[in-house]
Order: structure tokens, then sequence, then C-alpha cells
């Protein structure tokens, strides 16, 4: 058994009885060594578990301050074990890149443009978008001048009348369409370690390839499940629209393949057959995305690790209102998503990026499937 004196030293061995006086001898160099080895020792291991028990008391017991939000779950994982991921899959729109920037700098461009050389008041341009964004399923309809009725009334051929508002729209998008920090990144870090990434997007097939080009994303994922183009007039064809050579088109190193015409999230389906496509199980797969009631809501109910990009939500912006007033989604729909933000209709994430992707990092252990 050890003792403690008041001065803080530590005895290794019982104390001798007094009665037993002994001639004094020359210190052992080694036995005092040892002694003092030991003796720092204690000490260290006293103080660190002192440091210890004073971070976890002050983690467990000391509330968030109110100038700060709560700690997300990336500052918190590293106090335990973190999951080991062998396969990722990941939304794209507002998850890699900021579709809604882009979206919005490009569709405000060309309406306001042709409500410039039109005379056609925004409002009236607006309405009529979303009529036609309804019946083609897409917010990012390409023929879409052609099909606005106050346009037609003017013109029989919209879009070759206001070329060059479509010309401002793609100069637009052009400008706005980036990657978020940190995305290339950490996709290129889990490449090095042999994990798979796909991607996983609502949105239509021409423009989803688009902005994998465009960002330098093809060849990066691995695979990329999108809706097929959208529906064209009787007559017309995607060939007679575009104007660059065909090699220019489609993705030269991603496999490119398409979900259901019509398909949106969430749907537990296409995730679980995205699973069986490339081997991964619910324990060691991870799902990302930026929407609480169609990304985050299907991987809980598929049984993957769901991981909320919180940093790519948009709703409350101020442009917001814009894709309100023009989606191709139903009023149930919008009801839906802004329920989301509402403590009744709050959707529990599992994990939570708040700042950027690359907080995966600190999130999971990703290494290549055994």
């Amino acid at each position: 058994m050890t003792h403690t004196t008041e001065s803080g030293a530590t005895d290794l061995l019982p104390r001798r009885p007094r009665h037993r006086r002994r001639a004094r001898r020359a210190p052992d160099p080694v036995h005092h060594t040892r002694h003092a080895l030991l003796l720092h020792g204690h000490r260290r291991a006293s103080l660190h578990g002192h440091r210890r028990a004073s971070a976890r008391s002050e983690l467990l017991h000391t509330p968030p301050r109110a100038s700060e939000p709560p700690p997300t779950v990336a500052t918190m994982t590293t106090a335990r074990t973190r999951p080991r991921i062998s396969l990722l899959i990941t939304d794209l729109d507002n998850t890699l890149w900021d579709w809604f920037e882009a979206w919005h700098a490009s569709f405000s461009a060309l309406i306001h443009e042709v409500s410039r050389m039109s005379g056609i008041p925004v409002s009236t341009l607006e309405a009529e978008s979303r009529a036609v964004h309804q019946r083609r399923g897409t917010t990012e309809y390409s023929h879409l001048l052609n099909e606005l009725p106050s346009l037609l009334a003017l013109t029989p051929e919209p879009m070759k009348e206001y070329d060059q508002a479509i010309h401002s729209q793609n100069a637009a998008r052009k400008k706005t369409t980036h990657l978020y920090p940190g995305v290339m990144a950490t996709l290129q870090r889990l490449r090095t370690k042999g994990v798979p990434i796909v991607g996983y997007t609502e949105s239509i097939a021409f423009w989803t390839e688009w902005r994998m080009k465009t960002t330098g994303l093809d060849g990066v994922l691995d695979a990329l499940y999108s809706s097929p183009d959208h529906d064209l007039p009787d007559g017309v064809s995607f060939e007679a629209m575009r104007t660059l050579p065909a090699e220019e088109y489609g993705l030269k190193k991603t496999s490119h393949r398409h979900v259901p015409a019509g398909a949106e999230k969430p749907s537990p389906s296409i995730l679980r057959g995205i699973l069986t496509d490339f081997g991964g199980n619910e324990e060691s797969s991870v799902y990302v995305g930026d929407s609480l009631i169609k990304d985050v809501v299907m991987a809980q109910e598929v049984g993957v690790l769901d991981v909320h990009a919180a940093y790519g939500v948009s709703q409350d912006l101020p442009g917001y209102e814009l894709l309100r007033r023009v989606t191709h989604w139903t009023d149930a729909i919008v009801q839906r998503e802004r329920e989301a933000a509402t403590t009744a209709g709050h959707v529990a994430p599992t994990y939570s990026l708040g700042r950027s992707f690359g907080e995966l990092l600190d999130l999971f252990d990703f290494a290549k499937e055994r």
C-alpha cells in the first residue's frame, strides 16, 4: 500500500518500526532514480486524470454560451470511436455545389431581360413559368421561353427573339457555378483511401452533367444517379438544340445511370439499389444531403448513416421566394419544406455538417472495404 505525506510525496513501501535503529548507508543511485521516476509518474498521472475529469465535467454540465450555437457532432466525435465507412453516397445540389445561388442568378437574369425586351411584367412571366415547370417536372427547363403564352402572343419563336436573354442566363449560370470550399479536397482524400463515391440527385441529366464537368467532378465521382432529361415538345430534339460537337456532351469518366423518370426524393428503393450496385451495407455506408425532408428522411428509412449538410440550407435566404413562385414542386411539398424548419415538423439528423463538407473527415473513419 502507498502512503502520501502532507507535502504530497508518495511512500512506495511501508514505514519501518522506529525502535530498530540502523546505521546510515550511502544512498543507492539506482534506487533513488527508480523512486524519482515512479514518483514523477504518479504525479503526472494524477494531474492528467484531474484534467480529464475537469474537461468531462465541463462538457457534461456547462451549457453553451448564449452567443454561440450548440456544439455540432463534428466537434464532439473525436471523444469517441468514429464509425468506419466504406461507401459515400452524396446529394449534389446545395451539398457539393451551391445550386440555389447559380439557379437564382441565372433565372433572374433570364426573366428580367425578357421582361425588359418584351415589356411583359416579371410577375406574369413568373406565373407562366411555374405552369410550364410543373408540366415538365423541372425548374431548369431549357425550352421554357417557347412555351410561355405571353411570349407566344408576340412572336412564334420566342427563343430566337429573346436570344440575348438566354445568353445573359448562361453567363450568370457559368459565373456562379462552383464547388463549396473543401469539397474537392475531401473527395480526393476519399479516393486515395479507395472509398467509392456515388452521387444521387433529383436534377435532370443534362444540367447535372454540365455542372459535373464545370466543377471538375467528372472522374472524381465513381457513379452518378440522376433523373433523365425532361421531355420536349413534338418535333423538337436535344440534338437540334445543341450547338457544340457531340463529344462535348456527356460525362467521360463518371458512370451515369438514370433513375426512373419522375422519381423524387425521398426514394428509399433507389437508395437501396445504389447499396446493392456497390455492395454496400447500411452500417458502413453514409449518405449526405442538404434536405431534411428528402435526404435525411430517406437515409434514416433505409438505415444508412445520415448526415445533414446544414451549410447548404438555402430556404431562409431572401431570394428563395422566387424559387417557390416558379418551382415545379407541388404546393404540398413546398408546405412540408416550410414545416421542416419548425419544431413541429423538425427532422432530427444523426450527424450535421455546420461549416463544410470537409467535416466528414472528422466524423468518420473512411477506408476501403476489406
